[in-house]
């Protein structure tokens, strides 16, 4: 069977040009969803004043956008590891989604939320101590365990957003990385069969 033209682009893509293009679309997704969701984000989880959300957004855009790559390489590495393709059902696709982000945004939110605390400290009250500390140890790890509560559904939205923003530069989202080296694997295991026959 004949590959398709998109399938030929692909694999005459070099793979650090295909890299670069998904650290972009993974980078921009958190940008743009930091900014548009993070705000009301920060607002459930108690962030505090309004210079608190923007110190915290800065932050967090800082600290995202950073990330963003490993987020997204977590997606397809346990996309790929669970077998779970563009052809698999709803409810298995989410609990990937759940799990990636548990890992990776939910923690990296904490540490931003301590990071602009501490900030925030410093700018109101000039100094920074034990008690300042304390608090923003204890404030990020509230906005951790927030964050988890409202995962079910900030794990659905994010990579949704995240998919559009591949989608948009031209990248694979990670079902479809998944789909395309699951029946690599099946075609490599036919020829191996093939050859031993």
């Amino acid at each position: 069977m004949k590959d398709s033209i998109d399938d030929i682009i692909e694999e005459n893509i070099p793979d650090g040009a295909k890299s670069r293009k998904t650290r972009i679309a993974d980078a921009f997704a958190v940008f743009t969803y930091s900014i548009s969701v993070g705000v009301s984000l920060d607002y459930f989880t108690g962030v505090g004043t309004p210079l608190d959300i923007v110190i915290s957004r800065v932050v967090n855009l800082i600290i995202g956008v950073t990330t963003a790559p490993y987020y997204g390489m977590n997606r397809e590495y346990l996309y790929e590891k669970t077998h779970t393709t563009k052809h698999s059902n709803i409810f298995r696709k989410y609990f990937v989604e759940l799990a990636a982000f548990n890992i990776i945004p939910t923690i990296t939110y904490g540490i931003a939320i301590g990071i602009s605390s501490t900030i925030s400290s410093l700018i109101r009250d000039g100094s920074v101590d034990a008690n300042t500390v304390y608090h923003a140890l204890d404030k990020a790890w509230n906005s951790y365990t927030s964050l988890l509560q409202v995962s079910p559904l900030y794990s659905t939205l994010f990579p949704l957003w995240n998919n559009i923003t591949r989608k948009i530069l031209g990248v694979a989202t990670p079902d479809e990385k998944s789909s395309m080296h699951y029946h690599e694997s099946i075609k490599e295991t036919i020829k191996e069969a093939d050859t031993a026959a």
